[in-house]
């Protein structure tokens, strides 16, 4: 009796072992098609619209870097998500020009940058 249970743990053990094997070969050969790049709808979003509100700026959607020109060239605002980005923007807008950096004008405005002329739009950050 001892022999059949013992087999049978060893039948069962074996088994055991088998599915682990199984599976994780399975995982080796799928695990890459995971990390594969594939279309991102974020990937040209360089920044978000931006309204100036009492007290502060409301974030809204993300926009790619040409709606970003658009609304600065038009005189609207800008959020971005690093200083780099804003300035960067803000160089785009007007043929890489110098780009002018404000402080918060007052508690619970953001830093921003403006054309070298001050004028269309800001680009916060």
């Amino acid at each position: 009796m001892v022999n059949g249970r013992g087999s049978l743990l060893m039948q069962v053990l074996q088994l055991i072992e088998d599915i682990k094997l199984f599976f994780a070969n399975l995982y080796t050969r799928l695990a890459p098609l995971k990390y594969l790049p594939g279309p991102n709808p974020d990937a040209t979003a360089q920044a978000y619209t931006a309204t100036r509100v009492t007290g502060g700026l409301k974030k809204g959607r993300k926009i790619t870097t040409k709606q970003a020109i658009k609304r600065l060239k038009r005189g609207a605002d800008v959020y971005s998500t690093s200083k780099k980005r804003a300035k960067k923007l803000q160089k785009k807008t007007y043929g890489n020009k110098k780009a002018i950096h404000d402080k918060p004008h007052g508690k619970g405005y953001r830093p921003h940058y403006h054309n070298r002329k001050r004028k269309g739009g800001h680009s916060f950050y």
